[in-house]
């Protein structure tokens, strides 16, 4: 039997940022590449949404940020952190 490891919060919230990212930019791709999907359903209603859609990718992308700068103890404070700042 093969044990999978279940992914953590942070992975599965930057994965739902960037299939949301995705999602408001595939409206303008299907224009660009196949003028005939300009009726079909899916992209007049993600170009409906596509504000929303992307407030969503946003916040979702924070969360992300945020749970990955916890996890590890990044300190923005201090300059051992950053490469190119000298240290004092």
């Amino acid at each position: 039997m093969i044990l999978i490891d279940e992914p953590s919060l942070a992975n599965i919230l930057g994965f739902l940022a960037l299939a949301s990212y995705i999602g408001t930019l595939i409206p303008t791709i299907f224009r660009i590449v196949f003028p005939q999907t300009k009726e079909t359903g899916i992209p007049q209603w993600l170009l409906k949404r596509r504000r929303n859609i992307g407030l969503i990718a946003f916040f979702l992308a924070l969360g992300h940020g945020l749970l990955m700068v916890q996890k590890r103890n990044f300190d923005f404070l201090t300059s051992i952190h950053f490469g190119y700042i000298s240290r004092v």
